[in-house]
């Protein structure tokens, strides 16, 4: 019980400092779902792991930031194994996205209901509850990962066309099939981990799938010959979850010969002086100007890397997103959006770039947080918004049931 409350007094109050979104109705609402849990805790309703975990889940998703949020243990997915299927929505309808074999028949088809649930209140009881769902596939994507914690033993789905089927939460690790890839039409130059690059009708694709590892960007400039020679360079990342600013930024350098702004940031900064002021002078308001102490410092972050600066300064270029298009990948949408060096092309960004903290904690288990509050350079607002297309391309589920991309066609 002690390790249980030391955890969420430390999850309370750390993000009093360190969250950059904060709120007076937001703060308000921190402060009484941590008395009722604690409450909760101290009466031993949460002896359970999993009832603890699930609810501090709920908790931190008070601050609906895509970079805040608490995990379990890694063993968790031990005790609690998952399913072998990912749910997505396309045209307002819940599909199964990806699966093992075993379940390939019932890709892209309608659910009607989960475990008797209609879809829409699957969605608020499992789903939205417990992850940021500011855009739904992306709250989903999460799901999956912990689903067989939150909806165990089984899925019963029944379909709009009449067929169910009952999955069962299994610790054999089914790899998922992924949708037919459009590239498979078009002349291979790279395929590794993080990149791939193909090329069609003189127009170079590079599919940006993270930017986790630095082998990214030596892959893209290891093919920079091909790059010049090429009519429009398209950069997919969608379903790009981020990784490292650094590594996007050291790509988009080719297409500025200067130093770029990539972000305008604000960073907190601590006043004990106001704080003991206000204290003093309205000690019964607790919740004041989104707590005197901490005001936010502006900044334009730039970056500027001269190996590579203006190597494909005369390409046109093109960028697709989707609503899964998150974190450095925003980032990296959000250097070309602000100078109109590219079009970008589909839908709404998933609209979380936060830089987050990462606080270990004892009931093996961590938090992480956002600590810096991001908007675009001229002070567009992206947050829990997303970074807007110049062309909106919504992807359809009748192109996933026909093989279709519709953003890779307006491209071509």
């Amino acid at each position: 019980m002690d390790d249980k409350i030391f955890d969420l007094l430390r999850i309370y109050n750390e993000s009093k400092f360190i969250f950059p979104y904060w709120t007076d109705d937001l703060l308000s609402k921190w402060e009484i779902e941590c008395h009722k849990i604690l409450e909760k805790i101290i009466s031993g309703q949460l002896e359970n792991d999993r009832d603890y975990y699930l609810q501090i889940m709920e908790f931190t998703n008070l601050l609906e930031d895509g970079h805040t949020y608490f995990r379990p243990y890694s063993k968790i997915y031990e005790d609690y194994p998952t399913y072998p299927i990912e749910l997505q929505i396309y045209d307002e309808k819940l599909v199964i996205s990806k699966s093992s074999v075993k379940y390939e028949n019932f890709l892209n088809l309608e659910i009607e209901s989960i475990n008797g649930y209609k879809t829409n209140d699957f969605l608020d009881t499992y789903v939205k509850k417990y992850f940021w769902s500011s855009k739904i596939n992306f709250a989903l994507r999460e799901f999956g990962n912990l689903a067989g914690m939150i909806v165990s033993k089984y899925l019963d789905i029944k379909f709009e066309n009449g067929e169910n089927i009952i999955i069962n939460a299994s610790r054999d690790d089914d790899k998922l099939t992924n949708e037919k890839s459009y590239y498979e039409n078009m002349k291979e130059i790279v395929k590794e981990d993080g990149i791939e690059i193909y090329e069609k009708e003189n127009k170079i694709f590079v599919v940006l799938k993270h930017f986790m590892s630095e082998s990214i960007v030596q892959n893209f400039y290891d093919n920079l010959d091909l790059l010049q020679k090429s009519d429009e360079i398209i950069f997919d990342i969608r379903n790009n979850i981020g990784g490292n600013s650094g590594y996007a930024n050291q790509i988009a350098q080719a297409f500025f010969e200067r130093e770029f702004e990539t972000e305008l940031s604000g960073r907190q900064v601590i006043d004990m002086q106001s704080f003991a002021n206000s204290s003093q002078g309205s000690p019964e308001i607790r919740d004041i100007e989104t707590y005197n102490h901490q005001y936010l410092e502006n900044y334009i972050d730039n970056d500027y890397y001269l190996e590579y600066k203006g190597l494909l300064i005369e390409k046109k270029v093109s960028i697709l997103q989707n609503n899964i298009t998150f974190s450095s990948a925003e980032n990296f949408a959000m250097i070309f959006k602000n100078k109109g060096r590219a079009r970008i092309i589909g839908e709404y960004s998933a609209g979380s770039t936060g830089q987050p903290t990462w606080i270990p904690l004892n009931e093996k288990s961590y938090f992480q947080i956002t600590a810096k509050k991001v908007l675009l350079p001229d002070g567009t607002v992206h947050h829990n918004i997303g970074v807007a297309p110049d062309i909106e391309i919504v992807e359809s589920l009748s192109a996933k049931k026909n093989g279709y991309d519709e953003m890779i066609e307006y491209v071509l």
